[in-house]
């Protein structure tokens, strides 16, 4: 099972022990957790604006062995839908950043996109999309899991 894991997740661990602990618990179970170079990105970003702690979640990367995973053609095609798809469908508060997000998971076939619970709120997966991703936050992982 894959798991796209959004920087909120990362930035859970540093404040809450048990996402790390889920997280370390997925990755001893076999399954592959996986974030795209926008959430790096992202991470950078918000480690540099508001002076959290970079090295601490980049050794968390490390430790987790989070495949980084990059752009490929289906990432655009996937953001166009998803725009497409939350505007006739009315859904909004779900930032631009996280649609793109959202897309690249679909694009590399994620099983789970793990997420903040406001933004599980606001992103859908548009009807056309044939990947099965679930959108989560942390707790409703654990409970899908049994953990």
């Amino acid at each position: 099972m894959r798991v796209f894991a959004d920087s909120c997740i990362f930035f859970g661990c540093l404040e809450d022990d048990r996402v790390y602990r889920t997280l370390r618990r997925l990755r001893n179970d076999g399954h592959e957790i996986v974030t795209s170079i926008t959430v790096i990105g992202e991470i950078v970003e918000v480690c540099f604006r508001k002076e959290k702690d970079l090295h601490t979640i980049l050794d968390i990367l490390r430790e987790l062995e989070v495949e980084v995973i990059y752009p490929i053609p289906q990432v655009r095609f996937c953001c166009i839908h998803i725009d497409e798809y939350l505007d006739d469908a009315g859904v909004y508060g779900a930032s631009t950043t996280d649609k793109t997000h959202l897309a690249y998971a679909i694009a590399h076939q994620c099983d789970f996109f793990l997420t903040s619970p406001s933004e599980v709120r606001s992103l859908r997966k548009p009807d056309e999309c044939t990947i099965d991703i679930k959108i989560v936050d942390i707790e409703k992982l654990r409970d899908h899991l049994g953990y």
